[in-house]
């Protein structure tokens, strides 16, 4: 059993996580009770926790379909990030996203692999992107092992949202909930950096969702018959 504190864990899906990790203390993170921008202020509890999973964003003012990005998420993570290392958390999960890369153009028959170097399609993507420096920095200088995980598409009904390539990038909440699972309960990887791709195993994805923790998914948007 593990103590995971979870920033924005009443968003949607900070909620599917927390339901999949019924078996640990969770720690809900989130307002108005706590505020991720002022994490420092909460640095008694941040020593507390084994792992801390940051979800929190203002969503209203940034996201892939829009050509700017809120300061105010920037701010955020390097809030976390730095209560993270001050608090001496032994491992961080960074939200990141399958936006990251300009997947819409991908026409090749391999699939996107995540060592291979983004190219951010939109100010979103770029975003994502310095967010995983900023915590491979926070892994190689401080000791966290930090994984950041390119999340695809985890609506709260659990189907894939009827726009073009959402079928293919789509994650259910069972392979999402495993996911989480794992990396809480695998020891640490060498690098103490990892950066992946999560979706789940849908007929049509463009992503490889190679990683070092065992976790592979089994729900197709295809067939909708998930676990």
């Amino acid at each position: 059993m593990k103590n995971v504190l979870i920033t924005g864990s009443k968003g949607r899906i900070g909620r599917v996580i927390k339901a999949g990790l019924k078996d640990n203390n969770i720690c809900d993170f989130d307002l108005p009770e706590f505020d991720a921008i002022k994490a420092k202020q909460y640095l008694k509890l941040f020593k507390q926790q084994d792992i801390v999973i940051h979800l929190a964003s203002r969503w209203d003012s940034e996201g892939w379909l829009r050509e700017t990005v809120d300061p105010y998420n920037t701010q955020l993570v390097l809030s976390i990030l730095e209560c993270v290392r001050l608090a001496k958390v032994p491992k961080l999960i960074l939200a990141s996203s399958v936006q990251i890369d300009d997947f819409y153009h991908h026409n090749t028959k391999s699939l996107i692999r995540p060592l291979e170097r983004v190219k951010p399609p939109h100010p979103y993507g770029a975003h994502k992107a310095l967010f995983e420096s900023l915590g491979r920095e926070l892994a190689k200088n401080h000791g966290t092992e930090v994984i950041a995980i390119r999340f695809g598409g985890v609506q709260t009904n659990n189907k894939p949202l009827p726009h073009p390539f959402e079928d293919a990038v789509w994650l259910s909440h069972g392979d999402c909930q495993e996911l989480i699972r794992k990396i809480v309960n695998t020891p640490p990887v060498s690098g103490r950096f990892t950066s992946m791709y999560a979706v789940s195993n849908n007929l049509n994805r463009l992503h490889d969702t190679i990683n070092p923790f065992g976790w592979k998914p089994v729900d197709d948007s295809s067939t909708l018959k998930v676990t």
